[in-house]
């Protein structure tokens, strides 16, 4: 895509546009919106997009399709959105002054290059946007698969433990103005990549909103997000839109829970698999040969390990797959079989060796192949099944001319070999697992139109067979691809009708910690069960129950089981008169003492040994500590319907 005079008003309005909206011109919330969107716009697509035209040039774009193109683009901003938020993290200057003051001028200076340099465009800029119809079901369908599964979340309501300790380390970035780790200090061998922790801090700075706001709209733009990448770069491998839409809409059908939560939340793992199939797109599609191919690859890359990086040596089969079919001529593609097997058996030696040396726990072998048959219903098996099979029969037959299908197979039987491994933390191989799945539970799409048209299978494109197929063999293939959706997707929705209730956040905890908020003083301690104090540490960054904050660090509350006790021991007791001494045995004084249900319940079912305990009722009243927080030696602060929160008199 190159440059026209008529695009740079766009651009520059655009920019104009994000400035202005800060302001008052506008209804808070329409202001909001806008504000948003602009600068999403802005920080995902203006930004990588004007540096390509820039310094890459635009007229070796001129073939490249529009996924190609938009996957460049959008890795691009990311790598140097990574860079500029890493650094000024680091410097403590992150705020939204400098972030936005520095993606503006890194925006308007490759335009004013670009026009410099005379690169004008053949085809009218949104022209080449308008994206196709299989492109725009995926998103359809993505955006209907969040709403379904977060039909039962309505605000602030917020699944998942884990998203409190990403939420507070986030929110400390967001209110220090940096930080000056990416890595956090722990026992591990390796330390938890905290860069995830700076972009969504900066995320938030450049939309205007909080972290948790960005957290809490994850499933809206993840999921979908997912399936589009999964398009793309089945679109790729295969060349068929429809089987590509299949795969895409396969990938965002696998259901999470537990341990393999896919990307119905925006966790770092997610952003991790987001990023990395991103990569793969723009790597795949880039028209770019030697060095500047290898820096651009490079660069790309490691901003996804930076984000994450459990999977690294997981990732070396999908970039072999990639510059197979990327290079059907290249050495790799003639002589490189020898080079792809020792590939492969790096990642799995590599893979075992790294899962040994992370000091994290592990499933039971059972468990896993609970959570794989939960997460992949039979009927996604059967797919997956049919999909492999083609492959063997195009392979026996020797029907295809490149082999980068079956390289697809092997490694989908790799990572699942790898996740089924007695090993550490083994199941993480499970998050490479799902796109490739899908990808070839794709093939059975091939398989229906091999059957209803009768043609051979050998690089058959759907759409192009479809279109000189009789109605029957249009219904038979359409037909099978809304059944086996259907079939597939159920266990997601099942799962979002149940999760609901699990550590989900009432509006009375979120209007109690914007309470606590605005009355702790600073360094301030917060008396209440782990688990409310879990989330109030991610929502308020206050240091509360067994969670704290150190450094701007957030260790498991797990780690302080005999703090535990004693609050235990505090709450469990009637007799007032022993709360004096259990308090001198608190890391400090409390300014607040929080009861909410998630107390109630801790004490009267979950027990001492329950770290983070839903809710079992909505009835505080039913405390039987109570009276004794109505004592002279506490007052009461505030009150809601399902919190209570005291002050020591």
């Amino acid at each position: 895509m190159r440059l026209s005079s008529t695009e740079l008003p766009i651009n520059v309005g655009l920019i104009v546009m994000y400035w202005s909206t800060s302001g008052t011109l506008f209804p808070f919330l329409l202001t909001r919106i806008i504000h948003g969107a602009i600068g999403a716009l802005l920080a995902l697509y203006l930004l990588g997009r004007s540096l390509r035209i820039a310094f890459v040039g635009s007229t070796k774009f001129d073939h490249v399709s529009l996924r190609g193109r938009l996957a460049l683009d959008i890795a691009l901003s990311i790598s140097c959105f990574a860079i500029i938020s890493g650094s000024l993290a680091v410097l403590y200057l992150l705020n939204e002054l400098s972030l936005s003051s520095l993606l503006t001028l890194l925006t308007i200076g490759p335009i004013l290059v670009g026009i410099a340099r005379k690169q004008l465009p053949r085809r009218p800029a949104f022209r080449m946007l308008l994206p196709d119809a299989p492109v725009i079901g995926v998103a359809l369908f993505g955006l209907s698969v969040a709403f379904v599964f977060r039909e039962g979340f309505v605000w602030p309501s917020m699944p998942g433990w884990d998203i409190y300790v990403h939420l507070g380390v986030s929110n400390w970035i967001f209110a220090h103005n940096g930080s000056n780790t990416v890595f956090a200090t722990g026992n591990s061998f390796l330390g938890y990549p905290y860069l995830f922790h700076i972009l969504l801090a900066s995320i938030s700075y450049v939309l205007g909103c909080s972290p948790y706001d960005v957290l809490w709209a994850g499933s809206f733009f993840a999921i979908p997000s997912y399936g589009l990448l999964v398009y793309a770069l089945a679109a790729f491998l295969t060349q068929s839109r429809v089987q590509s839409a299949f795969a895409g809409t396969l990938a965002m059908s696998i259901s999470g829970g537990d341990s393999l939560l896919g990307p119905q939340y925006f966790f770092p793992s997610t952003a991790f698999i987001l990023l990395f199939l991103l990569c793969l797109a723009a790597i795949a599609e880039s028209p770019l040969r030697g060095l500047a191919q290898t820096i651009l690859s490079a660069t790309l890359l490691v901003t996804c390990y930076v984000v994450y990086f459990y999977t690294l040596f997981l990732s070396l089969g999908p970039l072999i797959v990639v510059l197979a079919k990327r290079s059907p001529n290249s050495f790799l593609g003639h002589w490189g079989k020898l080079v792809i097997v020792a590939t492969f058996g790096a990642s799995i030696v590599l893979t075992y060796a790294g899962s040994l040396l992370l000091s994290l726990g592990d499933l039971s072998e059972s468990l896993k192949v609970t959570l794989l048959m939960t997460a992949y219903p039979i009927v996604l098996w059967l797919s997956i099944g049919a999909g492999g099979l083609i492959i063997l029969i195009r392979l026996f037959f020797k029907r295809v001319p490149g082999y980068f299908d079956h390289l697809i197979l092997g490694y989908v039987a790799i990572v699942l070999a790898l996740y089924l491994l007695p090993v550490q933390f083994s199941y993480r191989a499970e998050l490479m697992l799902r796109p490739f799945a899908a990808i070839l539970a794709s093939y059975s799409m091939v398989a229906m139109t091999w059957i209803t048209t009768y043609t051979r299978a050998n690089g058959v494109d759907l759409a192009r067979v479809l279109k000189t197929a009789r109605f029957p063999a249009k219904v038979s293939v359409f037909l099978l691809l809304a059944i086996s959706v259907a079939l597939v997707v159920q266990p997601y929705f099942a799962y979002g009708q149940q999760i609901p209730s699990y550590s989900n956040l009432s509006n009375d905890e979120y209007q109690a910690a914007t309470w606590l908020v605005q009355h702790t003083p600073h360094g301030g301690y917060v008396l209440t069960d782990p688990s409310t104090g879990f989330v109030i540490r991610g929502l308020t960054l206050l240091n509360s129950s067994t969670a704290f904050i150190i450094r701007g660090h957030t260790p498991s509350p797990a780690n302080y089981a005999s703090l535990a006790v004693v609050i235990y021991r505090i709450f469990y007791t009637q007799n007032a008169t022993e709360i004096p001494t259990d308090m001198a045995q608190l890391p400090q004084r409390p300014d607040f003492v929080v009861i909410t249900t998630r107390t109630v319940s801790w004490v009267a079912v979950g027990g001492v040994n329950s770290t983070y305990y839903a809710p079992t009722s909505d009835n505080i009243e039913s405390f039987a500590g109570l009276p004794k927080f109505s004592s002279s030696m506490f007052s009461l602060a505030a009150s809601w319907q399902t919190v209570r929160i005291y002050q020591l008199t």
